[in-house]
């Protein structure tokens, strides 16, 4: 076990969509990260990726953009943010509004692995998932 507040940054990619109960798993966060310590996550985001969020078996929790910011904020967690999950794309896309989620769907409409030509590569980039990004508080939820 980790001693209390010894982590800077815990990174937790495509883990919360199969954790059943993440009340436990965020108090476990909170407890060994370090005052205004940084959690970054990623989970799909099942707005985007619809019924094939079930296509994993192991998959428990959808999580919309809304419903993972309100998790992190329950939990007592401050500055979150929501993000597309987009890779290799201009940052202005990384954003958190219901603007650069259209655009993560609609201007971007295929998946990475999409074999285009070259001169249609710039449209790869369709974001299913989601990153949330938040910082230890202080401030403790009763439950």
């Amino acid at each position: 076990p980790l001693p209390d507040a010894s982590i800077d940054l815990i990174v937790c990619l495509a883990v919360l969509e199969h954790i059943a109960d993440s009340t436990l798993m965020l108090k476990e966060v909170k407890r060994v990260l370090r005052e205004d310590g940084i959690l970054i996550m990623s989970t799909p985001n099942i707005e985007r990726c619809g019924h094939s969020f079930w296509n994993d078996p192991t998959h428990i929790h959808p999580y919309t953009p809304t419903s993972a910011k309100n998790l992190l904020k329950m939990h007592g967690f401050k500055n979150v943010q929501v993000s597309p999950n987009l890779r290799c794309k201009p940052r202005i896309f990384y954003g958190a509004t219901k603007l650069h989620f259209f655009a993560a769907q609609y201007l971007f409409p295929f998946t990475g692995n999409n074999k285009l030509p070259f001169f249609l590569k710039f449209l790869k980039g369709k974001a299913l998932g989601m990153f949330m990004f938040a910082q230890k508080s202080d401030f403790e939820v009763e439950k």
